[in-house]
């Protein structure tokens, strides 16, 4: 039933765009992850992927919450235009829960569902080159402009157009499905991986483990492109304090970006990269347009970032740094000995490698701890009176005796 709901959707949107070659399009949609009624939704867009959309190339899967609104956007890159379809959840639930209590049949439930649930149906220009222009003057109407016809997909949508738009390789995409959308930390994670890879850093034996310490959009590359996923305890996310990163970005150098541990079960060798990135350069940027990544202008300084890195997918040397390389040998239990250490509880994985030196205790601390000692001796001293006491009238007692 859903493969022919999207049977009918599929000519529906194609007749509004008039796309001749399916190659020059794109396919975004969350229904991949989306579940109604206990049925996934994803054989809606199977008529698109068997008419010439492929994944990654030219169809997307955007990652949602399973409980999310669905939608489907089509994008013809000829003529600049999108179609962006949204589906009502509640609307979808009856009609589901009617079909399989028999009370309507596959045709009656398609066609009421193109009919009826089809909550929005939006034909939207998006021409990604007037949107930069008319977005740095009216930053705030533009986007609401936007989001009136795109709805909560908005940033997915316009993000992943723009790059996709701009020759943006097949692993960003894929990287671009998990992290659904695409940013500049997204890119300067891309970029990251792609030194790591470019100056023989990961060998194809290794497994790398990361240490997302700061913690920004970037660690979204390593789960999907590197395998490092938080289930097969590869990556471990330590919040990492402004002040603190700041000290060790003056200390090494660069702009630290975390640290990615590769490691080679066969000789249980392995080595932490310190790795950093030039944020500054990314700012100075943006300067010469006059905007910043906070107030009105967030999400068009983000576009022309996105498009700015992307340049620099093929010489990611330009913003990419190592900092430090430390070489190890041993592992812990399931994990390598290094990544074991920095990757505790409590511990800092910077001060572990001696970056930082442990922080000295202030003079609060201190007479804290001397007043604790002087209680600890009182009550000692207490105890041993107390006992040479008992031990003295117990003597008197037993010669009395």
């Amino acid at each position: 039933m859903l493969e022919e709901v999207g049977a009918k959707l599929y000519r529906i949107v194609i007749s509004k765009l008039n796309i001749s070659v399916v190659r020059s399009a794109l396919l975004l949609t969350n229904v991949k992850y989306v579940e109604v009624e206990g049925y996934n939704l994803y054989p809606i867009v199977w008529p698109f992927l068997s008419s010439g959309f492929v994944i990654p190339y030219n169809a997307i899967p955007v990652h949602s919450p399973s409980y999310s609104t669905p939608w489907i956007f089509v994008y013809d890159n000829s003529s600049m235009t999108g179609v962006y379809v949204e589906f009502s959840r509640t609307c979808l639930s009856n009609i589901l829960a009617k079909t399989r209590a028999g009370a309507l049949t596959v045709s009656e439930a398609t066609s009421t569902i193109i009919k009826d649930c089809v909550s929005k149906l939006s034909v939207v220009k998006l021409n990604i080159t007037h949107i930069l222009r008319i977005g740095l003057r009216e930053p705030s109407k533009t986007w609401k402009m936007l989001e009136s016809q795109l709805d909560s997909a908005t940033f997915s949508i316009l993000t992943i157009v723009t790059v996709w738009s701009h020759g943006a390789p097949p692993e960003l995409l894929v990287a671009a499905e998990l992290h659904n959308h695409v940013c500049p930390g997204l890119l300067s994670g891309f970029l990251m991986y792609r030194y790591l890879l470019e100056h023989g850093l990961v060998k194809p034996r290794d497994k790398v483990y990361v240490i997302a310490s700061p913690v920004y959009c970037k660690d979204d590359v390593y789960v999907q492109l590197l395998d490092a996923t938080p289930g097969k305890r590869r990556i471990i996310v330590k919040l990492l304090p402004y002040s603190e990163q700041d000290k060790i970005s003056k200390i090494l150098g660069g702009n630290i970006a975390g640290i990615v541990i590769t490691y080679d079960p066969l000789t249980d060798k392995g080595k932490a990269i310190i790795l950093a990135f030039n944020w500054s350069k990314v700012h100075n940027f943006l300067k010469t347009y006059n905007v910043s990544f906070h107030g009105p202008s967030w999400w068009i300084s983000r576009l022309l970032a996105d498009l700015y890195l992307l340049k620099y997918v093929n010489k990611p040397e330009v913003f990419v740094k190592v900092l430090k390389i430390i070489r190890f040998k041993g592992h812990t239990g399931r994990y390598p000995t290094l990544f074991y250490n920095l990757g505790r509880a409590g511990v800092d994985p910077y001060k572990v490698l001696g970056i930082l030196k442990p922080e000295s205790k202030s003079q609060t601390e201190n007479f804290i701890t001397y007043v604790e000692l002087a209680i600890i001796i009182v009550l000692a001293i207490a105890l041993i009176v107390t006992v040479a006491l008992f031990i003295r009238t117990r003597r008197r007692i037993l010669d009395v005796r």
